[in-house]
């Protein structure tokens, strides 16, 4: 009996061995391969400031302390809640670009002399205007198209048919803000003209003393929003602006288009050298000198122009259609005859239209 009693607390001890192991081995496995434990939110007792942990649960303590519970919740993101919702862009808007502005271009028929009127949005610009006869026809004009106001005056040179009524254009229609322009250094030519061929024949108003002038040379450029009136003569000056030879030129060019202005005489080599590309294949050509002879205007010159349209400030076209014809152009020409004539432009094609 004692050795089977002994043998049956051997096996017992073994089996409580194994019992102990296959614990250990449990316990390792559920660490190794089990889920993670859900965190619980955490609460936190805050204790008054001066109180200790073990005054505060002191059973013989006599300060009764009230915990304050903070509760630290799980944080859910908020983010992509809606991601099954398409997204929307909000692209700026861009700005669309201003419409041109109207360009017109209007020889007045004032007989055998040059008045200009040049338009561009609310921009007046006068150029010449003409005999002192013609001052009433050239006033109604500009009232018929809403004219009140001048923003510049362009005397092309200090001759009467193109300068006679300098002075009471600016004095009806300029201001102290209204520039006149000139070929001369100073507006003395204009102020001594005007006195020996208006001012003692009628009671004209005079050329103000403190009138606002800047000569307008070869090289300038005058700029109007997107216009602009660039200078390519006189090359030199011999009568300060009081000769044909002073005469001024200029191309009025807007976009694609341009016009040629020239007055009563061009210098056609140093204008074809020093502006060639300039002045090539305008669309409007003022031809110079009222289209008599002599025109100052050469055929290398009027051919490298190249112009559609040829204006001719005068009751007549005289020799202009024959110099047409030899230098081999396909234009048409329009003189007084054909009373007012407009060309309007946005900067591309343009058109022309008559009037009596």
């Amino acid at each position: 009996m004692a050795r089977t009693r002994k043998s049956i607390l051997c096996s017992f001890g073994k089996f409580i061995v194994f019992l102990v192991e296959m614990v250990i081995l449990g316990v390792a496995l559920f660490y190794v391969f089990g889920s993670p434990v859900a965190t619980e939110p955490s609460t936190q007792i805050e204790q008054p400031a001066g109180i200790t942990a073990s005054e505060a649960l002191s059973d013989n303590s006599e300060t009764t302390v009230t915990p304050v519970i903070t509760t630290t919740e799980p944080q859910v993101s908020t983010e992509n809640l809606n991601s099954s919702e398409p997204e929307i862009t909000v692209m700026p808007t861009a700005t669309p670009a201003p419409a041109p502005k109207k360009m017109a271009l209007h020889q007045i028929s004032v007989g055998c002399a040059n008045a200009y009127l040049l338009q561009y949005g609310d921009t007046n610009i006068f150029i010449d205007g003409g005999l002192s006869g013609s001052l009433k026809t050239v006033e109604s004009y500009l009232e018929a198209h809403g004219v009140s106001h001048l923003d510049a005056y362009i005397g092309t040179h200090w001759h009467g048919d193109h300068t006679d009524n300098a002075a009471e254009l600016l004095s009806r229609y300029g201001d102290a803000n209204t520039v006149l322009y000139g070929p001369a250094k100073s507006v003395d030519g204009l102020a001594k003209m005007l006195r020996e061929r208006v001012y003692k024949k009628s009671s004209a108003a005079k050329l103000p003393s403190d009138v606002n002038y800047v000569q307008f040379k070869a090289g300038d450029t005058l700029t109007f929003g997107k216009m602009e009136l660039i200078c390519v003569g006189p090359y030199e000056l011999r009568q300060d602006g009081a000769c044909n030879y002073d005469s001024m030129n200029f191309v009025i060019r807007y976009g694609d288009f341009k016009a040629f202005m020239t007055a009563d005489y061009v210098h056609s080599k140093q204008v074809l050298e020093s502006y060639g590309d300039i002045v090539a294949d305008v669309d409007v050509l003022q031809m110079p000198h009222h289209g008599l002879d002599p025109i100052y205007i050469s055929k290398a010159l009027l051919k490298h122009a190249n112009p559609e349209v040829v204006l001719v400030p005068a009751n007549s076209s005289g020799p202009t259609g024959k110099l047409i014809r030899e230098c081999g152009l396909d234009c048409v020409k329009y003189d007084n005859k054909s009373g007012n004539i407009v060309i309007t432009t946005y900067g591309e094609d343009f058109e022309l239209t008559t009037s009596k």
